[in-house]
């Protein structure tokens, strides 16, 4: 089964396309998006903190790194930021940039440490403002940024800053400077730039698997999003990966980027099942692609394989096998996802909507069991849910979900009332337009956990509804792993009061 699966994975690369995109990507809202465009990047930034607030106290020295991305089709930007104190991380937020087609104006939403919030952009030249409202459970903050660009680097300083209500002090104003640019190479650059975005694979299988799961002509599909990471110096990759009308489904995690030695671009894909995959694209003949596929697993040859990425047009490949004794085969094909293609943010608030509303709830772990309430009800203008769940004998937690249009997760951002903050992304298996919850495997859940006493934990699972009905839905987390240790199943069964 593993080496069945394990050749067809280098089907990642028919995402690539050899032209620059340009225009044909970037959404509407992309003109109005265009006076922070400069923005785009990781920065970074010290200031004094100038009063407390939260972790943060008065003459901290705070260290904050902002990483804006543009959304595959431009439709937003957004910005993942970290504020560090001594080398510690003391808040974290998701930040989106959107244009507001009712009020024709460029939106702002705030997830983080301080809680959840809105504002409004007004730009002029280099310079803009934005006038925001957080609230949360450190109370309720109003205040306006200030921006202006400068070369290669811009400042900040918030103003008219008030804390439920009363005025607060200006914070220094901070300079920000842009970290490490991206690598060189004209082909890493024409595949960074072509690669970015949702893709199809399709195909069927070319042998059958050694415990008989799996057969010679059985149809697959691959769903695959790719996005940037580290300034442009690589791309993370999220796949799944599912035997049609057969209960076989694996996820798989890539790391993409240019191999300034080799001068090649290289691959590295890690599949649930413990396949190791290798790809090396060297060269490029007028639109197409050569290099070397390998697969590695435990007691399997790691043959290597010259492959071909045919591209028939912008956004559609088909792989071929150059040598070996499957020279000439193709493997499969890949379609690029259109943006009226991809599940939106509405899509999956739409799937979770069966959960709104009040719940009893009966949580097992172990053989043990507790009862409890959970409350889910949408939140930001219908944009994400507000999640509050109170077990016995467990601290009384608040969650806010939503979709995260970089990574293509619904995400979500946790606190209890213990003080423990949980950053977790749920990876949706096969998460398309007009799906609804339904009985099944759904996707992967991974997760941080940051506690009071400064340790930090991450997490994983595998989550699924094994019980559906109007009044009556029952989710269980299985493979669950904690700080690289194994746990037991936890079921959690929602009851309409």
């Amino acid at each position: 089964m593993i080496r069945t699966a394990a050749f067809l994975t280098s089907v990642v690369f028919l995402a690539f396309s050899t032209a620059a995109r340009g225009d044909d990507t970037k959404s509407t809202a992309y003109e109005h998006l265009m006076p922070l465009e400069w923005q785009i990047g990781d920065w970074v930034a010290e200031y004094h903190a100038p009063f407390d607030t939260g972790p943060i106290k008065k003459g901290d020295t705070v260290r904050t790194q902002f990483s804006f991305r543009w959304s595959p089709d431009r439709a937003s930007m957004v910005n993942n930021s970290v504020a560090e104190i001594g080398g510690k991380k003391v808040a974290r937020a998701l930040e989106v940039i959107s244009w507001d087609y009712e009020k024709s104006k460029i939106s702002h939403s705030y997830f983080g440490t301080w809680g959840t919030g809105q504002g409004v952009w007004t730009t002029a030249g280099d310079r803009a403002e934005l006038e925001w409202t957080i609230q949360g459970r450190y109370g309720t903050f109003k205040g306006t940024s200030y921006v202006a660009k400068g070369d290669d680097s811009w400042q900040w300083q918030i103003r008219k800053q008030t804390h439920n209500g009363e005025e607060l002090p200006d914070t220094p104003l901070a300079t920000f400077h842009r970290t490490m640019g991206a690598p060189a190479g004209d082909l890493w650059q024409a595949c960074r730039d072509a690669f970015v975005g949702s893709w199809l694979g399709s195909g069927t299988l070319a042998h059958d698997s050694a415990d008989g799961a799996i057969a010679k002509g059985d149809k697959f599909e691959y769903c695959l999003t790719w996005t940037p990471d580290l300034n442009g110096m690589a791309l993370v990759g999220d796949g799944d990966f599912q035997v049609l009308n057969k209960d076989y489904r694996e996820q798989v995690k890539l790391l993409l980027g240019w191999d300034p030695y080799a001068r090649c671009v290289r691959l590295h894909g890690y599949w649930t099942s413990g396949l190791l995959e290798e790809i090396q694209i060297s060269r490029q003949e007028g639109k197409d692609l050569l290099g070397t596929y390998a697969g590695k697993f435990v007691g399997i040859p790691a043959d290597r394989e010259a492959i071909r990425y045919h591209f028939t047009g912008p956004d559609s490949c088909v792989i071929k096998i150059l040598d070996g004794p499957r020279k000439g085969e193709n493997l499969a094909t890949w379609k690029r996802q259109s943006p009226a293609d991809q599940a939106t943010a509405a899509d999956y608030i739409e799937y979770h909507k069966p959960l709104l509303g009040a719940w009893k709830a009966i949580a097992e772990e172990d053989g043990k069991t507790c009862a409890g309430t959970i409350n889910w009800q949408l939140g930001a203008g219908d944009k994400c849910v507000v999640v509050d769940v109170k077990l016995e004998g467990r601290p009384a937690l608040q969650a806010v979900m939503g979709y995260n249009p970089v990574n293509g997760k619904w995400d979500q951002m946790v606190f209890d009332a213990d003080g423990m903050l949980q950053l977790a992304g749920l990876e949706m298996a096969d998460m398309k337009k007009g799906k609804g919850l339904s009985e099944g495997f759904i996707g992967n859940w991974e997760e941080e956990r940051f506690r009071p006493d400064g340790t930090t934990i991450t997490g994983s699972s595998a989550f699924s509804c094994t019980e559906m009905s109007k009044d009556r839905i029952t989710f269980v987390w299985s493979n669950r792993k904690e700080g690289g240790k194994s746990l037991p199943d936890f079921r959690l069964t929602y009851q309409r009061p």
